[in-house]
């Protein structure tokens, strides 16, 4: 009885990300949750039509579309996913009103430098979590 309640407090959680390898140490680095994986943003789509998360993760430059183009999609068609706290993970600081135009498709959006990922990214969700409460 005791597992099944920490199973159901358990954030669902949405990783996007074309490298294989980002989203394995992603996947390892939030083993404590529940956690579903897509390779791109076309991917993660047909998952949102199914599925609702807690919380997004998604890679800002991916082929095919781009974080934005993803988070635009999202909006438009991500079904009970739109209220979802949303953070971007770039290997870069965020291009001059890319973070701006970020906040404006999801107002409930994070930017994470990839960098500095395992501790900011960490540090952020905790914050979400206890916002959350």
């Amino acid at each position: 009885m005791e597992n099944d309640q920490e199973n159901e407090k358990k954030l669902n959680i949405l990783i996007i990300d074309d490298s294989q390898s980002q989203r394995l140490l992603l996947q390892t680095f939030l083993k404590a949750f529940n956690v579903t994986e897509a390779e791109s943003g076309v991917n993660a789509l047909k998952i949102l039509n199914n599925e609702t998360f807690d919380l997004i993760i998604c890679d800002f430059e991916m082929p095919e579309m781009s974080g934005l183009d993803f988070a635009k999609e999202m909006m438009n068609h991500g079904g009970g996913n739109k209220g979802a706290p949303f953070i971007m993970c770039s290997a870069n600081p965020p291009a001059e009103g890319s973070l701006l135009k970020l906040q404006e498709i999801i107002s409930n959006s994070f930017w994470v430098e990839k960098s500095n990922k395992a501790l900011n990214l960490r540090q952020l969700i905790d914050k979400i979590v206890a916002d959350g409460q």
